[in-house]
Protein backbone atom coordinates (compact mmCIF):
# COMPACT_ATOMS: atom_id res chain seq x y z
CA UNK A 1 0.00 0.00 0.00
CA UNK A 2 1.55 3.35 -0.99
CA UNK A 3 2.10 5.98 1.68
CA UNK A 4 0.96 9.52 1.01
CA UNK A 5 2.73 12.20 3.03
CA UNK A 6 0.44 14.94 4.31
CA UNK A 7 1.93 18.42 3.93
CA UNK A 8 1.31 20.03 7.32
CA UNK A 9 0.47 18.69 10.76
CA UNK A 10 -2.35 21.22 10.83
CA UNK A 11 -4.11 19.20 8.09
CA UNK A 12 -5.47 16.86 10.77
CA UNK A 13 -9.05 17.97 11.29
CA UNK A 14 -11.37 17.11 14.15
CA UNK A 15 -14.14 15.78 11.89
CA UNK A 16 -11.96 13.88 9.43
CA UNK A 17 -11.13 10.20 9.30
CA UNK A 18 -8.49 9.04 11.78
CA UNK A 19 -4.98 10.19 10.94
CA UNK A 20 -1.93 7.96 11.28
CA UNK A 21 1.81 8.53 11.46
CA UNK A 22 4.90 6.34 11.21
CA UNK A 23 7.49 6.74 13.96
CA UNK A 24 10.89 7.57 12.42
CA UNK A 25 12.72 8.60 15.62
CA UNK A 26 12.27 7.19 19.12
CA UNK A 27 15.64 8.02 20.69
CA UNK A 28 14.18 10.01 23.59
CA UNK A 29 11.15 7.74 24.11
CA UNK A 30 12.20 4.11 23.42
CA UNK A 31 9.74 2.66 25.96
CA UNK A 32 6.80 4.65 24.56
CA UNK A 33 7.42 4.58 20.80
CA UNK A 34 8.52 1.76 18.51
CA UNK A 35 10.54 2.73 15.47
CA UNK A 36 8.65 2.23 12.16
CA UNK A 37 5.36 1.50 13.93
CA UNK A 38 2.16 3.22 12.78
CA UNK A 39 0.38 5.28 15.45
CA UNK A 40 -2.99 6.99 15.50
CA UNK A 41 -2.81 10.79 15.65
CA UNK A 42 -5.50 12.71 17.51
CA UNK A 43 -6.43 16.24 16.44
CA UNK A 44 -4.91 18.93 18.68
CA UNK A 45 -4.58 22.43 17.23
CA UNK A 46 -2.56 23.74 20.20
CA UNK A 47 -0.06 20.88 19.91
CA UNK A 48 0.25 21.41 16.15
CA UNK A 49 0.94 25.11 16.69
CA UNK A 50 3.85 24.11 18.94
CA UNK A 51 5.19 21.56 16.43
CA UNK A 52 3.89 18.51 18.29
CA UNK A 53 1.52 15.65 17.53
CA UNK A 54 -0.88 13.99 19.97
CA UNK A 55 -0.14 10.28 19.53
CA UNK A 56 -1.73 7.20 21.08
CA UNK A 57 1.49 5.46 22.12
CA UNK A 58 2.39 1.98 23.41
CA UNK A 59 0.69 2.66 26.74
CA UNK A 60 -2.64 3.09 24.96
CA UNK A 61 -2.85 6.68 26.19
CA UNK A 62 -2.39 9.86 24.16
CA UNK A 63 0.68 12.02 24.71
CA UNK A 64 2.43 14.84 22.88
CA UNK A 65 5.55 14.06 20.87
CA UNK A 66 7.63 16.21 18.51
CA UNK A 67 6.13 16.09 15.03
CA UNK A 68 9.60 15.54 13.54
CA UNK A 69 9.57 12.07 15.12
CA UNK A 70 6.82 11.04 12.68
CA UNK A 71 5.87 10.96 9.02
CA UNK A 72 2.14 11.49 8.55
CA UNK A 73 0.41 9.11 6.18
CA UNK A 74 -3.03 8.46 4.80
Amino acid sequence: MPIEIIGQITDIEKNSAPAFAICVNNLEYPASLELHRIYQVLPDDDAAADGDLRIIDESGEDYLYPAVYFVLCS
